[in-house]
């Protein structure tokens, strides 16, 4: 952590452009500094490698002095939590678990069909393959030996003929995607056979902000302003009138924030957003419930040996007076009211 005669550093966990949207926002708008946040570092880098951030994210955090990370893993915090890096909270929520449908080949109607069969995703230990793995366990079978994983880039934003045309040319029996391919598949005969969509899990924390403990004590003004400022880029990010803005915002980001060449090519903004339907949780809020979830999960999995309570690693004080704050903000009215009607209708 950085010294508290310094600037508060924030940092993106993940080198991923798609995670500095609000950040971005935040400082473009005019957000950071309405909110009296003006005093900080952004290190958009990325700050551990995701394989490595369950087992190293809080000394990464310490060794780069980082106060408050954004896009952190909540499998990571959790994990860091049980090796007793208690310094670590989840203050907020930065995306929902991604939904991902997994839909399989015609013969495959249930989850225990899948044994000895390839399954096409991203990368194992990411979130989308929870989904999957949580139910074979479930069904009794060991997703280390009684399946082949495929992985490969053209599942991480299942966006592409070419994702769809791995299943129906049978070089995977199962995968994972969204939208409207996997209505097209499902049309074509194909079996939609997990839904990471499913009402019971849409609130499911995936990613979190983080901040550390002399953060929240000695800071906290700071992190709410901050916490302010980044949820009002959240909901600008979900009205469907801004979208030329993140259209060429998400252009700019690609072409001057990123050293990755597999990065620069990617594009995430191709249509009108939807706060209904948004990632981004719209009262940044993570619920202990979910994140409990989350937790027993793990334990499932034997990601977890030992009983842990969410409430022990979430202060979700700070992100709850900052939504009240705004939403009882004079000219933010008119926002707000949009939120609240947008959560409601999930």
């Amino acid at each position: 952590m950085s010294g508290l005669d310094q600037s508060l550093l924030i940092a993106t966990t993940g080198y991923h452009v798609g995670h500095q949207r609000s950040i971005r926002v935040a400082e473009e708008q005019g957000f950071f500094q309405e909110e009296g946040f003006t005093d900080y570092i952004y290190d958009y880098r990325g700050l551990i490698p995701g394989p490595l951030e369950r087992e190293g994210l809080a000394l990464a955090m310490k060794e780069h002095g980082v106060d408050i990370a954004c896009g952190a893993n909540v499998d990571s915090v959790v994990r860091q939590r049980e090796k007793g890096e208690e310094d670590l909270f989840i203050v907020a929520g930065w995306r929902y678990m991604t939904r991902p449908k997994v839909v399989s080949a015609k013969n495959i109607t249930r989850i225990e069909h899948l044994k000895g069969k390839k399954i096409g995703l991203r990368e194992l230990g990411g979130l989308s393959d929870r989904l999957i793995i949580v139910d074979m366990i479930k069904a009794g079978m060991d997703p280390e030996k009684d399946v082949e994983w495929v992985m490969d880039p053209v599942f991480a934003y299942p966006d592409s003929q070419e994702h769809a045309d791995m299943l129906r040319q049978g070089k995977v029996d199962a995968m994972t995607t969204s939208g409207g391919y996997a209505r097209q598949l499902v049309e074509e005969g194909y079996n939609l056979l997990l839904d990471g969509g499913a009402p019971e899990r849409r609130r499911r924390p995936g990613r979190a902000i983080v901040a550390t403990r002399q953060t929240i004590e000695h800071r906290g003004e700071e992190l709410v302003a901050f916490l302010r400022a980044n949820l009002r880029a959240f909901w600008f990010w979900g009205d469907p009138g801004n979208f030329d803005y993140l259209y060429d915002l998400e252009t700019r980001m690609r072409e001057k924030f990123t050293h990755n060449e597999h990065e620069r090519h990617l594009r995430i903004v191709r249509r009108a957003p939807s706060m209904e339907d948004s990632l981004m949780p719209l009262d940044g809020a993570v619920d202990a419930k979910e994140l409990q979830y989350v937790i027993d999960e793990m334990q499932l999995l034997g990601e977890v040996n030992k009983p842990l309570k969410a409430e022990d690693m979430l202060r979700g004080e700070f992100m709850e007076r900052g939504f009240r704050e705004l939403c009882e903000r004079p000219a933010l009215k008119a926002t707000a009211a949009k939120v609240v009607g947008a959560m409601n209708a999930k």
